[in-house]
């Protein structure tokens, strides 16, 4: 049961953290933002891989060892490894259709600010774009 709480506090941390990655940096430079979100992006969802690919496997092995069920270590072992990678399957497709084209876009971005040459007024301090 123990398992479970966890899996599922962290399965509400992650969606609360990644909507959070895309609103922390607005009052930062165009330039600092896109960088630091990126990066938090970048290290969110490595971190959240890694933690899910340890902890997935356990919450499914916790559903399914029922006692009395009858089900051998091995099998409810595949299962879980199995449901792991279908869950990882589904992780990639979602974060593919929310959150990737915005990250393309975001680096594209960058890219453009970083290759723009940098505006100096009169008074000789540089303006970041």
């Amino acid at each position: 049961m123990a398992v479970l709480v966890g899996f599922a506090l962290f399965s509400g941390w992650t969606y609360r953290r990644q909507a959070e990655i895309f609103s922390e940096h607005t009052n930062a430079p165009t330039r600092e933002a896109l960088r630091q979100t990126l990066g938090a992006f970048k290290t969110y969802y490595r971190f959240t891989n890694a933690v899910f690919l340890v902890v997935s496997p356990v919450a499914f092995y916790a559903v399914f060892e029922v006692p009395g069920s009858g089900l051998s270590f091995a099998t409810i072992g595949l299962a879980s490894a199995a449901l792991t990678g279908f869950s990882f399957l589904l992780r990639y497709w979602y974060y593919r259709a929310v959150f990737f084209s915005r990250i393309k876009a975001m680096e594209a971005n960058l890219r453009e600010l970083e290759e723009a040459p940098t505006l100096r007024p009169r008074w000789g301090m540089a303006v970041d774009a």
